[in-house]
């Protein structure tokens, strides 16, 4: 059966990813299915805290919804996330060390505006608002570094013309990575898939022409 794993904590050798239908958490060389919220069909895990909480996207029939699982010790309790207001489809792709969620939100029949989102580690969402009123925008990494809480992700420059942005958000501001570096002209930065906790970016761009990957580091 094909698997792909896509998350590993910083603390121990934890892997979590999906395999068919079912995601799984894969320790001390034994892969464990994680059980499924009740009406859910389908689930994939996308990432894992130093404290073993995972989250990810599961599905019913028709929509996907945003999903965490705890620990209860050799175990995992599903609980899917409430939707935003205004979405009913909703993704999960990083945990922060407090168990806080980051990930997307639309609506069926609007699926080419995305919202990038976080859910507090008790479960609430919050918009994290775009680049440009309308414009669509996703979170993709969050991590607790010297500057507070950091995500990052993507956003359009313009509504509806998919010219994605790297974007980072720290505290209530947004910043295009793009006007966070050397102004060469040789770099066009599209996404940012992670960070760690020194502020270290890593994603995907344009460089001279040719899609390449990239690597950020802050600069004191």
């Amino acid at each position: 059966m094909p698997s792909a794993a896509y998350g590993l904590p910083r603390n121990g050798f934890i892997a979590v990813g999906r395999s068919g239908k079912l995601s799984f958490v894969h320790r001390n060389d034994v892969m464990i299915a994680l059980p499924l919220p009740v009406s859910y069909v389908f689930a994939e895990a996308r990432a894992i805290n130093d404290h073993r909480v995972i989250c990810g996207t599961v599905w019913d029939w028709t929509r996907p919804n945003a999903c965490v699982w705890r620990p209860t010790g050799n175990a995992y309790a599903p609980l899917s996330l409430p939707m935003p207001a205004g979405a009913d489809m909703a993704s999960a792709w990083g945990i922060g060390p407090d168990g806080s969620v980051v990930g997307n939100a639309t609506r069926s029949g609007q699926t080419e505006f995305m919202r990038a989102v976080i859910w507090s580690a008790v479960g609430m969402p919050r918009d994290l608002g775009p680049l440009a009123p309308g414009a669509s925008s996703t979170a993709a990494a969050i991590a607790q570094t010297k500057a507070g809480v950091e995500i990052v992700g993507s956003c359009e420059r313009t509504p509806r013309k998919g010219d994605f942005a790297a974007t980072l958000w720290r505290g209530n501001k947004l910043y295009d990575l793009n006007q966070c570096i050397e102004p060469t002209g040789e770099w066009r930065l599209w996404s940012a898939h992670a960070i760690n906790a020194q502020g270290m970016i890593v994603g995907q761009g344009i460089h001279q022409g040719t899609q390449r990957a990239y690597l950020l580091a802050p600069v004191k």
